[in-house]
């Protein structure tokens, strides 16, 4: 992890244009560092994220906003087309029959996901998402801006990993993954146009 400076936090200043006017956002330049998975089948699991202040050039400027989700391998889910691809963005681990939300990891090539309810050949949703991601957005119960230099936990109970949709296999490997939105925002949720956001993998974890 990178030590995080008490110095000077530098700023961006970017121009967006409303209603014919333009006008001057700034934010500092930040990292959303994703913690351990910790947890097993019996007692449920747990992950942690945490966005903190960084000095340019490292990190991106954002509000801060974002979020994490829990993530695993996709031949860990089921997802056996998945995992077959050599993936060089996100993009190609959608999987038709599987899942539409794959995040590649690049060093790898390989696609991590979460799983869907209702399970395939159902058209994929977001099912996982309440239990297995916390996500920083207008007018929910999480809104932006993330509070810096803080631990949000997310975790999903002995139940909630049992479910039968969810097809956890035994042995699965689970990860935190956490998403920074730049500026505007909407590059996590995978709005079109809008500014490439931050990724960062937490460290494995086998369950």
């Amino acid at each position: 992890m990178r030590q995080r400076s008490f110095g000077i936090i530098a700023t961006t200043t970017i121009f967006v244009a409303l209603g014919g006017a333009a006008y001057a956002l700034q934010a500092g330049q930040y990292r959303n560092i994703a913690g351990k998975v910790t947890g097993s089948y019996a007692t449920g699991i747990k992950g942690s994220f945490r966005v903190e202040p960084v000095t340019a050039p490292a990190g991106l400027a954002s509000p801060p906003s974002g979020g994490a989700c829990i993530v695993f391998r996709a031949k860990d889910l089921g997802f056996k087309k998945m995992w077959a691809k050599v993936c060089t963005n996100d993009d190609d681990c959608t999987t038709a029959g599987e899942s539409d939300y794959g995040y590649c990891h690049l060093p790898s090539q390989k696609c991590w996901s979460k799983p869907v309810d209702p399970p395939p050949p159902s058209p994929a949703s977001n099912g996982s998402d309440k239990a297995l991601c916390l996500r920083s957005i207008p007018g929910s119960s999480f809104p932006p801006p993330i509070p810096i230099n803080k631990t949000f936990d997310i975790s999903a109970t002995p139940a909630q990993v049992s479910t039968p949709s969810w097809h956890i296999r035994d042995n699965a490997k689970a990860r935190v993954l956490t998403c920074l939105n730049g500026i505007p925002g909407g590059g996590c949720a995978r709005v079109a146009g809008a500014p490439k956001p931050a990724y960062e993998w937490g460290p494995v974890t086998k369950l």
